[in-house]
Parts: structure tokens; sequence; C-alpha cells
């Protein structure tokens, strides 16, 4: 009775995200396939609220739905991650790395694609130090906008600015507020600031004894950083005050040894994890890296109940294929 109240709340929500876009079922459920399946399974079951014979999959739809409902809302897709994750450790490395400086290298920067599990990262850290940590996504408003980024970061740290017409004021808030009260900002997406936010960052590491995390897109931010004369300037200035090396391991995708942790505590595959791993890696890599697996393992595992045969690495090889592009386009011909 739980999971069925809650899976008709999750229901509602979606509904009115369907009416919002005025979307029929094959738009919506190909927009969304990942969480729904078809748009018969979403018209006929979740619609009509059919969930007599859902038996053992009844969990597992709440999950996915969950998810979905998490991606609309602006929270974190990647619905598991573990402090395992070499990803994981290595970051945690240069944040307590960042606690321990005191003269003015206080900025760390991460570059990684997609899905290796940036902000998923971020929040654990939020979770773990919600004093000493706040955390910030850029978007691209804040490109070429000062007031933009200034309001972004002070809601970030609990200095809301309500004048965004006097940059120089709103910034000299935000200062004020980190002399206070020191914190490590952890800025994601951080490519979206472009040269401004660069040129921002170093101004708050030299005014205030605060630290900060950027993690970013590799190739956008390698743009901003070879970006005209000037701007290559402001960034090399903040490159002074940044940790050396930048790290940079995961600027290609995902890891083999993150996919093995991945399927060892996400999905119980242990003794075949490694094959697996190197089976998948390629496909994996190129298609969204840990989302991607994280997608097929829910898959794998809403398939293994409705069959009632045990989850295997073999399901989720199948499902890592079957949500692939490339093998979409190969299926098609």
């Amino acid at each position: 009775m739980e999971d069925t109240g809650k899976l008709n709340l999750l229901i509602e929500r979606i509904e009115r995200h369907q009416r919002a876009l005025d979307l029929n079922d094959a738009q919506f459920v190909a927009r969304y396939q990942r969480f729904l399946g078809s748009a018969k399974t979403w018209r006929d079951r979740f619609c009509k609220r059919d969930f007599a014979d859902m038996g053992k999959s009844l969990t597992t739809w709440v999950r996915k739905l969950e998810s979905m409902v998490a991606e609309l809302d602006g929270h974190s897709v990647l619905e598991e991650f573990f402090d395992e994750l070499p990803f994981a450790v290595k970051m945690t490395a240069i944040y307590d790395r960042l606690q321990g400086q005191h003269n003015d290298r206080r900025c760390g920067v991460g570059l990684a694609t997609t899905g290796v599990g940036k902000s998923q990262w971020a929040m654990r850290v939020m979770n773990k130090h919600p004093r000493g940590t706040a955390y910030s996504r850029a978007n691209e408003s804040w490109r070429n906008s000062i007031s933009q980024i200034i309001s972004g970061i002070g809601k970030a740290i609990g200095c809301p600015i309500p004048d965004f017409t006097n940059p120089a004021t709103a910034l000299n808030k935000v200062i004020e507020s980190l002399k206070m009260n020191p914190l490590t900002v952890i800025i994601d997406e951080a490519h979206e600031g472009g040269v401004l936010l660069m040129k921002l960052v170093k101004t708050l590491i030299d005014e205030t004894s605060s630290r900060v995390i950027l993690l970013a897109f590799p190739t956008t931010w390698q743009k901003v950083m070879s970006a005209s004369n000037d701007a290559r300037a402001e960034a090399q200035q903040l490159f002074g005050r940044t940790l050396k090396p930048v790290f940079t391991d995961y600027a290609n995708g995902t890891r083999k040894e993150d996919v093995v942790i991945f399927l060892q505590k996400a999905a119980g595959i242990n003794g075949e994890s490694e094959g697996i791993a190197a089976q998948i890696l390629p496909l994996v890599r190129t298609n969204g890296n840990l989302r991607l697996l994280a997608d097929a393992i829910e898959e794998a595992k809403l398939q293994a109940e409705i069959t009632e045969k045990p989850l295997d690495g073999r399901i989720i090889v199948a499902q890592v294929h079957a949500l692939c592009p490339t093998h979409i386009k190969e299926v098609a011909k």
C-alpha cells in the first residue's frame, strides 16, 4: 500500500508535466522512454492506476518514477552514487587538501564529462559537511552577467542579493558574508560562467579565506582558458591560485574501475564485474557514462523481477546495448 500511494503521487506530478508540455502519449513517452517504457504502459497502466498485477516490479517502478520526478524538479538524476567510486575518492581528496590550504592556492578544479558523477559527488559532500560547504550550479544566464553570478553564489552561501542594479554593492555583501563565515563553495557547470566567473572566484580567494571548487566540462573549460588575450590573462590569474595539477582523469569519461564498483554496489555483480565492465565500458563512456549504466541496471532489475530470474551480467549488458543510440540505429536499419 505504501508503494501504491507513492506511485499515485508520482504519476500525478508526471501527468501535470505532460499537460504543461501539451504532448500526446507517443511524444511524451518518446522524450522520457528511459523512465516510462512504452506509451501503452504509461496510458493503460499508470494513468489508469492499474497496479493490481505489478507484483514485485511495483517497487522498481516507484524508483524509476522517483528518478524521473527528480529530473523534472532539477535534482540529481543519478539515483545511486557511492563514496567508494574512484572518481569520488579523488574528488574528496581535492576537497580535503583544500581544507588545509592557508595560502592563496585555494581553488580546486575538476574537469569531467557529463554523467561521471560531478554533481552527485558535490551533493554528497554538501550532505556530509553542511555547515562548511555551499553549492551552486551555473547556467547559461551566468555568462557575461556579473549580476547573475553574484546572485547565484549569494543564494548558495545564504546571502541573498536584493539589489541587482549595483554589482559592486552585491559583490561586497558576498565578500563580507564569506569573511564572517568562510566556506568551501562548490560551483557546478563552472564553464557556463566564463571569464567573469574566473575573475570573481579570484577576487573571493584574494579577499576572503574561503575555498572554491570548480566542476566543469573539459572542452568548454579549455575554450574559456584559451580565449582572447584579456580573457587569458584573467584565466591565468585564477590558474595561479589553483591546486596543481588540475584534475583531468575523467576528461574523456568514466573509467573501468568506476564501472566495476558501480556494478558491485548497484547491481550486486561481483565475480563477473571486471569482465562485464570491460565489455560495456566503450558504450558507457560514449553514451552518458554512469548515468547510462544506472538506467541500464534499473531496466535489468525490472526485467529480472518480471521474469523472476536472477539479475546477472548478461541482462545488464543487453540493457546497456538497448539504451545506446547506436544500437537503436542498427535496429532501425
